[in-house]
């Protein structure tokens, strides 16, 4: 033991020489003088230059470090540097330096510098390096510390990526490897994370994931890594893998995710991406696009992108309920944010874009075939466009050009819109701009195609050699729009010319100058013919237009406006307006006007064009000349005019001049023709050519006021009618408003109405009327106040008025005397006269006397007259009238004692009537039918037809009745029984006639009463059906009250239905049953009984009983014959057992012998079996003994076993069988 204690002791020792010379030895060793063998021998195991120029210091205890300072590589001796760092430290484990193994602990480079050489064609030349990796070297931490890779290009900028961090490690030098940290690129911070596999010959598989926060984006890469030769030297790096890249955007304000995943590829310079797939949104709102992606690694970067969607729904992308304001909105954020920030998009790198959706759902409406390219070389910001898509209203837009994208955004280009329904696509467009939308419609063309030459930005939009068809007319010339600015007004600028113009397609231009009177104005139009369409001679080129149009801030002026034989008509006109002044002057000379009007109303509809467009014909031929001067350019500013001339008859003659006072003005005009219907025509009422009732004259006379209203007089006489007007009149922009007193006198207005349509042609109707009241109007509406007069003997008073605008009558009317026929004559004409015996007419509807005026009135009526034989009473209700329809509302009628109310409607479309109504009526009964008590009803209803009978054959609908103490006179509810039991009896001979005659005697002896009870009614084919419910009487039987009312004939049916609750004994199948019915027609009324199955069910009962008594006599003659027949029977049987008991004695017999035989045959079986079992045992024993005598002669087989003989077991003796002492013929039972 102390021998192995010294060895021990020793060894100590030298341990400890050994790790003090470690710990100390260091110290005493100068490393920069083996500076020089440190770097060669780095060199020779990089096959690399290193330089090391700062710090060098190596330290083996306590643990092995190694300390470099300012170290640099360099691919040759001379060469450039590829890479620097400013300090790399590395500190080793010792625990497997014992082993033979290299262990890092921490290896940290602080700015390492790498530069990269770019092979021209986008790759990435790598440096050879002769390091082979080895398992006994790892690193347990590697770390680098605001690093930077620089990728220099021939003839580009050179790539950096700066501030890169990050920390890893690995097992062994051949992976696999895993770390994470930061990096800059492209002015980004990007974090990142990465893995890697174990080194494989075909390269290194790895996955990397980047983010962004904000915006939020995730690239992740992951396949495999590879390294081949490069053309110009190195080593070139390629991948080949697959890449997803995922994030948020928010394009309208809401978080929008987004995904591009696929399979990626990155070799000979180029990062391709195919099959790519991008998805936009959340699951079931999501919009996906297929189609490729790659990125040209050369001296400029360019990326190709290609995406095809199937169909994307921006609607429900920008909203979970399809809001199409939504899309709209998001479609505008988008082409906002493209415009602004498409010079931010990929800095530097020459892009190319192509997209088509062949189905975009934006705005509630579909866009087909939209295709978007979009390229932009890396030199500039501008990006060219080229658009083309199908839009809404069969719209097509087609745009290429180049578009200037930042603050100062601006497209210049070619440029062409079609359109087909322009008014549908406005209304799509207006969803998404409103303003455009506006300017568009208030355009209004039936299709539209606009190309040219265009230069558009925010601040103004230029079209040169423009192109419009507008519906068939063609134009061409070019269109500038400044927009307004702080300081300055915007202008319009145009200058269009057009060898014809089509006077149907022409757009509305009155409605956009009123809208831009902040705007200057240069127009100029030179069409060389106005295209307008003749009957019998299709479209004829006729007439020339020319006008030139300016305005300067608040200057106005009509150079020239030329009309030049447009259908006949000349017009010629100039004029101008500034502050304070203004004058036109014009000539009109035409012998046909409606193609002129027609132009007028076009250009700048209103009411005065329309007023002209349908006066036209009835102002053919015109010759009028018209000066006028004022202070502005406004009808109330007129000081001077004269107008005079003719029109088809008409003498006009007016003048207005200034006043006594300087100011005020007197005006009066004059308009006379030999013929009043023409002057009606010309004034605007649709008139009868009839010429035989004298001449019209309308004369009108005003003075002007201070505060600019006109005391005005009119003076009119038409058809031997007068009509007079003394008011007040104040000009309001292009009408009138005032207030005065009216007044109507006519001994006879027949003429009149005759003239206008109100009333059939009939020179032996005379109709005088007089009347007046206080009539105001405004805004082409009325109020005519207190109005009282007489129409023949009916006197008429009330209040009527018409708000502005084109609305309907309303007021309240008074009237002496009114019918029900009159008013449906204003729908079905006059009445036609019905055939003999009819209630009715079956010839068609009359044409209706006059169209009446939209009107709703409350009319109040001293008698008014239903009609159909019913009396006449006071009524009130609201009239409504329409082209084609009457409607009386709130109907309160008291017709004798009957109340009436609810409502009708009559209504005409072409020859078919139609009559609808829901009504209410309460009336006592008062004896009708002879039943007393109140009956309250309620009935709804609907018929057509062309006729009256057709009409009221037609009716159909549904009520119910209320009767209350109803009191029915000779209808004694017991009758039914007392009658039954009279016949059942046989005190009444079952006769027909007898049988009636006592139920009349037996009705008339009492009454029915009821205390309250419904009838439901149905109403089909013109006929009212009324049914109550079975009720029970207080006599016993059941009864039903029925009523019928025949709208075609008015005749009217009652009927009572009584049922036998107790039927006599014996009754079969319905209960007795009888029915009272009482009609009444053309005023005659008779009471009639139905009593055919009751007399036929009674006169069965008659006969049956007879058949009874005649059945009960054939029955005791059977009984007496089944005595005797009883008798013979017991008989028979008697006889029959005795010969059955013989029979069983003999087969019990036979059945004795037959057992006995059986026995036999048995017992001789059974010894038979046994003497041949002795006889086969037998010959069985004399076989073996033959055969054991021939083997023992047979010579016995060399070397063979002996054989074991098993002597054979004797035979056992076969089992005798007793016979069974029982007596069963078998044995066995």
């Amino acid at each position: 033991m102390a021998f192995f204690r010294e060895i021990l002791t020793i060894v100590a020792m030298v341990l400890l020489a050994v790790l003090t010379a470690l710990l100390v030895g260091p110290w005493f060793i100068d490393w920069d003088a083996r500076r020089g063998e440190i770097e060669a021998l780095l060199g020779e195991a990089t096959g690399l230059t290193v330089s090391i120029a700062g710090d060098l210091d190596v330290k083996l205890l306590p643990v092995p470090r190694m300390h470099l300072g300012q170290v640099s590589v360099r691919q040759a001796a001379n060469g450039p540097v590829v890479a620097t760092a400013a300090d790399v430290s590395l500190e080793m484990a010792v625990a497997p330096l014992l082993h033979g193994a290299f262990r890092f602990v921490e290896m940290r480079i602080a700015q390492p510098r790498v530069t990269l050489a770019g092979d021209g064609a986008g790759g990435v030349i790598l440096p050879s390096l002769k390091v082979a990796g080895s398992p006994d070297v790892a690193f347990e931490r590697i770390s680098v510390s605001d690093g930077a890779v620089v990728v220099t290009r021939p003839g580009a900028a050179a790539l950096t990526f700066d501030q890169l961090t990050f920390d890893a490690d690995s097992p062994s030098l051949d992976g696999p490897y895993k770390g994470q940290g930061w990096v800059r690129a492209f002015g980004r911070v990007l974090p990142f994370r990465f893995g890697t596999g174990v080194r494989e010959a075909a390269g290194l598989r790895s996955k990397l994931v980047v983010e962004q926060a904000e915006p939020t984006v995730r690239a992740e890469l992951d396949g495999l890594v590879t390294l081949s030769p490069g053309k110009a030297g190195g080593q070139v790096p390629g991948f080949e893998g697959s890449l997803t890249l995922a994030g948020t955007a928010t394009p309208s304000g809401e978080a929008v995710s987004w995904r591009l995943n696929g399979p990626l590829r990155l070799g000979d310079g180029a990062l391709q991406l195919e099959p790519a797939e991008l998805r936009l949104g959340a699951e079931g709102r999501a919009i996906t696009a297929n189609g490729s992606a790659s990125l040209m690694l050369g001296q400029v970067p360019q990326v190709f992108v290609r995406l095809t969607a199937a169909q994307a729904d921006l609607d429900l992308f920008a909203s979970e309920k399809r809001d199409p304001a939504a899309g709209m909105v998001l479609l505008r954020g988008m082409i906002t944010a493209l415009s602004a920030q498409g010079d931010a998009v990929l800095p530097g790198m020459m892009f190319s874009f192509e997209g088509s959706v062949p189905a975009l759902i934006v705005g509630g409406e579909a866009i087909g075939e939209a295709r978007v390219r979009l390229e932009r070389p890396a030199d500039r910001a501008s990006v060219d466009v080229s658009l083309d898509a199908v839009l809404p209203g069969r719209a097509e837009i087609k745009a290429s050009g180049v578009v200037q994208t930042g603050a100062a955004l601006r497209f210049n280009g070619q440029g062409a819109l079609n359109l087909r329904d322009p008014q549908r696509f406005g209304q799509w467009l207006g969803r998404g701009w409103p303003d455009l939308a506006s300017r568009l419609n208030a355009i209004a063309f039936r299709s539209l195609d606009v190309s040219g030459l265009v230069d558009a930005s925010p601040a103004a939009v230029s079209a040169q050699e423009l192109k419009i068809t507008a519906d068939r007319s063609a134009l061409t010339g070019s269109v500038m729009f400044t927009q307004p600015a702080s300081t300055a007004r915007g202008k319009l600028t145009a200058d269009l010319r057009a060898q014809a113009l089509d006077l149907e397609g022409l757009p509305d231009i009155g409605t956009p100058l009123r809208s831009s009177t902040g705007l200057d104005l240069d127009l100029s139009l030179d069409a060389r013919a106005v295209r307008i369409a003749r009957f019998g001679a299709g479209m004829v080129d006729s007439g020339r237009i020319r006008l030139r149009l300016s305005r300067s801030g608040d200057e106005l002026t009509l150079n020239d406006l030329t009309i030049d034989n447009l259908g006949g008509a000349n017009l010629s006109a100039r004029g101008e307006s500034r502050p304070g002044a203004a004058r036109v002057e014009a000539q009109l000379n035409a012998d046909r006007l409606v193609e002129l009007a027609a132009l007028i109303r076009r250009v700048a509809p209103g009411p005065a064009a329309d007023a002209l467009a349908s006066r036209a014909v009835a102002l053919s031929p015109a010759r009028l000349t018209l000066n006028a001067e004022g202070s502005d350019a406004t009808l109330a500013a007129i000081g001077t005019l004269k107008l005079e001339g003719t029109a088809r008859g008409t003498t006009v003659a007016g003048t207005v001049s200034p006043g006594r006072d300087g100011r005020a003005v007197a005006a009066q005009f004059n308009f006379d023709n030999a013929d009043a219907h023409l002057l009606l025509r010309q004034m605007g009422f649709d008139t009868v050519a009839l010429s035989r009732f004298g001449a019209g004259r309308v004369q009108v006379q005003a003075n002007g006021r201070n505060d600019g209203s006109y005391g005005a007089k009119l003076d009119a006489t038409l058809a031997g009618s007068s009509f007079t007007f003394d008011g007040a009149v104040t000009p309001r922009d292009s009408a009138f408003e005032g207030n005065g007193r009216v007044r109507l006198a006519s001994g006879n207005l027949a003429p009149l109405l005759q003239i206008l349509a109100l009333a059939l042609p009939d020179p032996t109707v005379s109709l005088a009327a007089e009347g007046g009241g206080n009539l105001r109007f405004a805004n082409g509406g009325f109020v005519l106040a207190d109005a009282k007069g007489k129409i023949g003997d009916t006197a008429v008073s009330g209040r009527l008025e018409r708000a502005a605008g084109n609305g309907p009558v309303s007021g309240v009317v008074d009237v002496d005397r009114l019918s029900l026929a009159s008013l449906a004559s204003l729908v079905f004409g006059p009445a036609q006269p019905a055939r003999a015996g009819q209630r009715w007419a079956d010839l068609k509807f009359a044409p209706a006397p006059i169209d009446a005026p939209k009107a709703n009135l409350a009319v109040k009526v001293g008698q008014f007259e239903p009609g159909a034989g019913l009396p006449s009473g006071p009524a009130q209700f609201r009239l409504g009238l329409d082209a084609g329809a009457v409607s009386l509302d709130d109907l309160r009628l008291k017709s004798g004692a009957a109340n009436v109310s609810g409502s009708l409607n009559l209504r005409r479309d072409r020859d078919q009537g139609s009559l609808s109504g829901k009504l209410a009526v309460a009336t006592p009964l008062a004896g009708r039918f002879g039943m007393d008590g109140q009956a309250d009803g309620t009935f709804e209803f609907a018929g057509s037809g062309t006729s009256e009978a057709a009409l009221m054959g037609g009716l159909g609908g549904r009520g119910s009745v209320t009767v209350s103490a109803l009191r029915m006179a000779d209808a004694n509810p017991a009758a039914l029984d007392q009658t039954i039991a009279t016949i059942e009896r046989e005190q009444l001979a079952v006769e027909p006639m007898k049988v009636e005659a006592q139920m009349q005697a037996a009705l008339n002896g009492g009454r029915l009463t009821l205390d309250k009870t419904v009838l439901e009614a149905t109403i089909a084919g013109g006929v009212v059906r009324l049914q109550s419910p079975v009720f029970a009487t207080s006599a016993g039987p059941r009864a039903q009250i029925g009523a019928s009312f025949d709208v075609r004939s008015l005749a009217a049916e009652a009927t009572l239905d009584l049922t036998s609750t107790k039927p006599p004994q014996g009754w079969t199948g319905e209960a007795p049953k009888v029915r009272l019915v009482r009609r009444e027609t053309d005023g005659k009324a008779e009471r009639t009984l139905e009593i055919a199955p009751l007399a036929n069910a009674l006169s069965g009962r008659a006969i049956e009983r007879e058949a009874a008594r005649a059945a009960e006599l054939e029955a005791d003659i059977r009984e007496r014959a089944m005595f005797n027949r009883r008798l013979r029977a017991q008989e028979f049987l008697r006889r029959r057992a005795a010969e059955i008991a013989a029979w069983r004695q003999e087969q019990a017999r036979l059945a004795e012998e037959k057992v006995a035989k059986a026995r036999e045959a048995e017992r001789l079986a059974q010894e038979a079996a046994r003497q041949e079992a002795v006889r086969q045992e037998a010959a069985r024993a004399k076989a073996e003994l033959e055969r054991r005598a021939q083997e023992a002669a047979r010579p016995a087989p060399a070397a063979r076993p002996p054989v074991e003989v098993v002597p054979r077991q004797p035979p056992r003796a076969p089992t005798v069988i007793t016979p069974s002492r029982d007596g069963s013929p078998s044995g066995i039972y």
